[in-house]
């Protein structure tokens, strides 16, 4: 009321007027978009929800493994019988030439196996004159001792054309007419190889010519066999004069 006595009402200002509609306005703005936000994001929670894997409840498990190997008793593994004797197969035809050999060297006719023989015969084949004499003389080796297959020193030295070796061994008083399982002597060795002056040296120091092989083959039917003509026909004119000179 005015002091007057009479009512009369404040007049609004159009700035105050424009001033509540614009906040007015924001207030429904500010309203639309909450509940907008509101609305979208519950879909896209909803949504997400339904598309989503279900998540497993965490929960302590013991592995399957363990599971599994408490709850039944272990099976036996499956064995494969074709690829067990493919490979029996296989072990056996590598073993063959390993047996073959243990056999011969058990045999009455070979000696030991040992690594001093194995270097003493390698050296008797490549010529190592040296070499031979330090197995003989310190003992290691005994010049009797048999190779695989049951020849002596003396044998191989002589089909190996080994002059110098032949000679050292004849030196230490080997037997030169000893046999090996087939009945062959250093001198058929010698006659089998075509080496003529270990022929000789042979028989000069005693080798006997009338040995025969087990098939009951001579030196001299060696040597033609192996295409020595005139080896052959050396060896069997020492013959016939051994024999005149026996009568």
């Amino acid at each position: 009321m005015s002091t007057d006595g009479t009512s009369s009402t404040t007049a609004l200002r159009p700035t105050d007027w424009k001033r509540r509609a614009a906040l007015g306005g924001l207030a429904s703005v500010f309203v639309a978009v909450f509940f907008a936000v509101f609305h979208f994001g519950t879909r896209s929670t909803e949504s997400e929800k339904k598309w989503a894997p279900a998540a497993e409840p965490v929960t302590a498990r013991a592995p399957a493994s363990v599971v599994q190997s408490t709850s039944q008793e272990a099976q036996p593994l499956a064995v494969d019988t074709q690829w067990d004797e493919t490979r029996r197969k296989i072990s056996e035809s590598y073993l063959r030439p390993v047996k073959r050999s243990l056999a011969l060297e058990n045999s009455s006719m070979a000696a030991p196996v040992s690594l001093e023989r194995t270097k003493f015969f390698s050296s008797l084949r490549y010529g190592d004159l040296k070499a031979v004499r330090r197995f003989i003389e310190s003992s290691v080796i005994d010049p009797k001792t048999a190779a695989e297959g049951g020849s002596n020193a003396l044998m191989q030295a002589s089909y190996y054309g080994q002059l110098p070796i032949v000679k050292y061994l004849l030196s230490r008083k080997v037997d030169i007419n000893a046999k090996d399982p087939n009945g062959a002597t250093a001198l058929i060795y010698a006659a089998r190889a075509g080496h003529a002056d270990i022929v000789k040296l042979l028989i000069k120091k005693g080798a006997d010519d009338s040995v025969t092989l087990n098939t009951g083959e001579t030196a001299v039917d060696v040597a033609k066999k192996f295409h020595y003509p005139k080896l052959a026909k050396y060896i069997q004119q020492v013959s016939q004069k051994r024999k005149l000179a026996s009568h």
